[in-house]
């Protein structure tokens, strides 16, 4: 029966239809997007530029019209794209290569995001060789011409320091299994090189610093740098520093001339800082994690609940590495002192050191919030006088020490001072005072007749005293010039360095011993300079030649933990020894010419 009713659309045939309307809207502007960038091809001269991500803007059309009225200024510039001609092979382009190794693209990964990214800015696929096989055959062969370039190319500084660390990582051929790595890396303060990162078994009648000896030497001999290495960067381990086959007098022997030996400044650092915390008793528990920071950890909600609390306690996700100084500046009450924002806690293992420094200081400084806690939420009361004296040790006398460290030049002055401050810490606290001079006896690296002459251009070292040392150096000086093998020292001159006596008068001058002739050899000092007076010193050509040489040393053996870091990272990528050299070798070359993704600039050359 016919009526007046009008049909209308259900919601489902409302929903149909929008969803067919969009999807032809879609495809007509694709076909138009299409239309465009053919005509666009046709009319452009083939170019073959690649593009990376630039701070630098491009340049504005001077015939464009600006969107913004006259007289307002335009704060943002319009983006019109770009046209590029994409060659053929871009897969196979080193710089290609080299960055999509660094991000660990995979070379399926590689090709599809290529074949994507042509075929959304209208190009046609088919031109271009971008299938898996491709990409993981150039990957290989760019990699191995890369590696092999770098090799080449690359020079020594004169006097190079040696570093070296090993770590257990996942065998090639199977994940599941661990094999030792040992990465040797070779430079001076502003040149660094990765050398290798070979693979050995401890478990053979070699012993550990032979092996170790075996593979650096090969290396440096392959790399043409043997003769340049003066010193050794090291971690201060027994396997390291031991008296018959540690790795140092292995590498010696293997060289057959004697090195000066360094100690990584940061492990000292690491080592005094651990006696003492461990002599405190701070922690009891067997348990791989610090109990204390672990109950910091679990209660970081707790502290900004009360409002009689002194002003609110957030944190943040991340870690500053000025974090710890500014809360030594606040807790010691320094004129910079600012509101602390405290860091979630995160690593809380034993091994990690950091983190008593950094988590104490916290403990600290939100005393007053734990206090209004339930009485062991966090803290027992035993412990909160003894996290009190370690953060106090921390915030007076070892700060300032770690803080300044790194300077080869001020290595031995720093050490002196800081045994002397122990001295006089007694006074303070006697417990922690000798926990402390326990440990910096064991570590009298920087305070060796060898390694005397480097502060003698350090610029904390009074004059005075800058004086004595080299009046003391010449009273020292032996009868057959220049000293190869130095006489201080355990076995025939390849020995451990023999420490001094420390007293609480002593000085730089009372440590000086004809060792300090070694020294001043292996390092190229000029002795004719110290006839002169110290004043002159700053002019002097062959003091500032010397002065060169003698800040070119090493005296921290970060770069070696970053090599163990760089080869952890990458060892997953490759199935073969040789590609997993390359593979590192390619990454530390885009490394070192783009630091920061983020602000790279505009490539316009293949490297």
């Amino acid at each position: 029966m016919k009526t007046d009713r009008v049909a209308t659309f259900g919601v489902l045939d409302k929903k149909l239809q929008l969803k067919v309307k969009r999807r032809e809207e879609r495809q007509a502007a694709a076909a138009a997007r299409q239309s465009r960038c053919e005509k666009e091809l046709e009319e452009m001269t083939p170019m073959s530029i690649l593009v990376s991500e630039s701070d630098e803007e491009p340049e504005e059309d001077t015939n464009t019209v600006s969107p913004t009225s006259e007289g307002e200024p335009s704060h943002k510039r319009k983006k019109t794209g770009t046209n590029v001609f994409i060659p053929h092979d871009i897969l196979s382009r080193p710089s290609v290569v080299s960055l999509a190794t660094r991000l660990k693209m995979s070379p399926t990964q590689q090709a599809a995001f290529t074949r994507g990214l042509v075929a959304e800015s209208g190009g046609e696929c088919t031109h271009l060789s971008a299938s898996y096989a491709t990409a993981d055959r150039a990957r290989r062969q760019v990699l191995e011409t890369i590696s092999e370039e770098r090799h080449r190319q690359w020079t020594p500084p004169p006097l190079c320091t040696l570093h070296w660390d090993s770590k257990l990582t996942p065998m090639l051929s199977n994940v599941r299994q661990l094999e030792e790595r040992l990465t040797v890396v070779v430079g001076d303060a502003e040149r660094l090189k990765l050398l290798g990162v070979p693979a050995y078994k401890k478990q053979t009648n070699e012993a550990c610093g032979v092996i170790i000896a075996r593979l650096t030497c090969k290396l440096l001999q392959d790399w043409c740098c043997a003769d340049q290495v003066v010193n050794m960067a090291f971690d201060t381990t027994a396997s390291n520093t031991g008296h018959l086959t540690a790795a140092c007098i292995a590498i010696q022997l293997s060289l057959g001339r004697p090195l000066l030996w360094s100690g990584c400044r940061h492990h000292i650092g690491e080592v005094l800082l651990n006696q003492v915390f461990t002599d405190l008793k701070v922690e009891t528990s067997r348990s791989p994690e610090v109990t204390l920071f672990t109950h910091l950890r679990e209660n970081g909600t707790c502290y900004h609940k009360n409002p009689a609390a002194n002003g609110p306690v957030t944190f943040l996700a991340t870690l500053s590495n000025h974090s710890w100084a500014s809360y030594v500046l606040n807790l010691s009450g320094g004129e910079e002192q600012t509101a602390v924002t405290f860091q979630r806690p995160g690593a809380l293992h034993k091994a990690r050191w950091i983190a008593k420094l950094l988590y104490t200081l916290k403990l600290a400084l939100m005393k007053q919030h734990i206090a209004l806690l339930p009485q062991g939420t966090i803290t027992t009361r035993q412990q909160v006088p003894k996290i009190r004296a370690f953060a106090i040790f921390i915030t007076h006398i070892y700060a300032k020490w770690w803080l300044t460290c790194e300077k080869s030049v001020d290595a031995a002055w720093n050490d002196l001072t800081l045994y002397h401050h122990l001295q006089a810490y007694k006074a303070v606290d006697e417990g922690i005072a000798a926990s402390a001079i326990k440990a910096l006896e064991r570590h009298r690296w920087y305070l060796t007749g060898e390694m005397l002459p480097l502060a003698l251009f350090s610029s904390k070292e009074p004059n005075e005293d800058k004086r004595a040392l080299a009046s003391a150096i010449l009273e020292h000086k032996p009868a057959d010039l220049p000293m190869h093998i130095p006489e201080q020292r355990f076995g025939t001159g390849f020995g451990k360095p023999k420490f001094p006596t420390l007293l609480p008068t002593t000085s730089l001058a009372d440590l000086a011993n004809n060792d300090c002739w070694f020294g001043m050899h292996q390092l190229h000092i000029d002795p004719e300079c110290m006839f002169l007076d110290v004043k002159e010193w700053a002019t002097n050509a062959a003091l500032k030649k010397s002065e060169v040489n003698v800040c070119a040393m090493n005296v921290v053996n970060d770069c070696a933990e970053r090599g163990v870091k760089l080869t952890s990272d990458f060892v997953a990528v490759a199935r073969k020894e040789q590609h997993l050299q390359n593979v590192l070798q390619a990454v530390e070359h885009d490394r070192s010419q783009q630091p920061n993704l983020r602000r790279c600039k505009l490539i316009t050359s293949l490297r």
